[in-house]
């Protein structure tokens, strides 16, 4: 699966900034490539994006907002495993991949 939203795309949007504030481990500037991203909406989903870093490794994304924006009501997490398999199974979970699409491991 080639995500739609590119790296270009996150860096400068306010709402990806925001999102970015919730990794631990990696910042933008150490991703490789975008595996699958989706852009969220207050109050509705979160912004999910699955990477690609540049030491090998993969890493998940994920944060939220309430419908007054960033810095009220928020939250987000992020992991990082050395195989995009155990990443999916133990972070990403169902609905996040059926977001994503069906065809992201392969």
């Amino acid at each position: 699966m080639k995500s739609t939203i590119t790296i270009e795309d996150m860096r400068g949007d306010g709402d990806w900034d925001n999102v970015f504030s919730y990794a631990r481990g990696f910042s933008i500037d150490d991703i490789e490539k975008v595996i699958a991203a989706a852009n969220g909406a207050n109050d509705e989903s979160s912004w999910i994006a699955i990477f690609k870093l540049k030491d090998g490794t993969f890493a998940w994304l994920t944060a939220w907002c309430d419908y007054t924006g960033w810095g009220c009501q928020e939250g987000g997490e992020s992991h990082i495993c050395d195989n995009l398999k155990d990443l999916m199974l133990g972070f990403v979970g169902i609905e996040n991949c059926q977001r994503l699409g069906p065809d992201i491991l392969g």
